[in-house]
C-alpha cells in the first residue's frame, strides 16, 4: 500500500509533533510503529536548541489541537504557524476549536510587547507584533458577540484590519 503524505513532512528525516491525539491520527499516513519513538514528551520538550539559537515551543491550539508557535525570545521573534497570519485565518477545519483559539490569542498577545517581529506561515512573511494584540481583541469581539460577521454557507467571516477570522456557523 502506498503511504499518504500530509504537507511536506515526508521530505524530512526527523519530524516531531505535539503529544496529542490529533497529531497522532494525522501522522502523514506513517504506521505508528515507524514514528512511535519520535513523538514523545522527552523528544519534543519545551525548547529546541539550534546551536546558538533557542526556540521555545508555545502551544497555541485552536486552528488545530496540536498547533504550536516557536518563540525566539532572545531575538524577539515568533513563528506563529497557522494561528496568526495576515489574511483569512481559518478556525473551522477538522480538530479546530473556537474556545482554544481564543485562549491562544490571549497567550500570543501577552508576548507581543517583547517581540520585534512576527514570522507567519502564509501571505505576509513579517508582521508587526501589535497585530497579535489586535488578533486577541478581534477574537474577544467574536466571542462576546460584538463583531459583525458575514455568513457564507456554513462559515462566518469576521473582517478586521490586516486579517479576518473564519469560523463555522453555530
Amino acid at each position: 500500500m502506498e503511504r499518504v503524505h500530509v504537507g511536506d513532512n515526508w521530505r524530512f528525516d526527523n519530524v516531531l509533533g505535539m503529544d496529542d491525539p490529533f497529531t497522532k491520527r494525522n501522522a502523514a499516513g506513517v504506521a505508528h510503529a515507524d514514528i512511535a519513538g519520535e513523538v514523545t514528551p522527552k523528544s519534543l520538550g519545551s525548547r529546541i536548541d539550534l546551536g546558538g539559537r533557542t526556540l521555545e515551543i508555545v502551544q497555541v491550539p485552536g486552528h488545530a489541537p496540536d498547533a504550536t508557535a516557536l518563540l525566539d525570545r532572545a531575538n524577539g521573534l515568533i513563528f506563529t504557524g497557522d494561528t496568526f497570519y495576515e489574511g483569512p485565518i481559518y478556525v473551522f477545519g477538522k480538530g479546530s476549536d473556537r474556545v482554544a483559539f481564543i485562549r491562544s490569542t490571549e497567550r500570543l498577545a501577552a508576548l507581543a510587547p517583547s517581540l520585534r517581529k512576527v514570522l507567519a506561515s502564509h501571505n505576509v512573511a513579517v508582521s508587526d507584533p501589535a497585530l497579535l494584540v489586535k488578533l486577541r481583541d478581534a477574537a474577544r469581539a467574536v466571542s462576546n458577540g460584538t463583531a459583525a460577521g458575514k455568513l457564507d454557507g456554513g462559515l462566518v467571516t469576521y473582517a478586521f484590519d490586516h486579517f479576518s477570522l473564519v469560523f463555522p456557523r453555530n
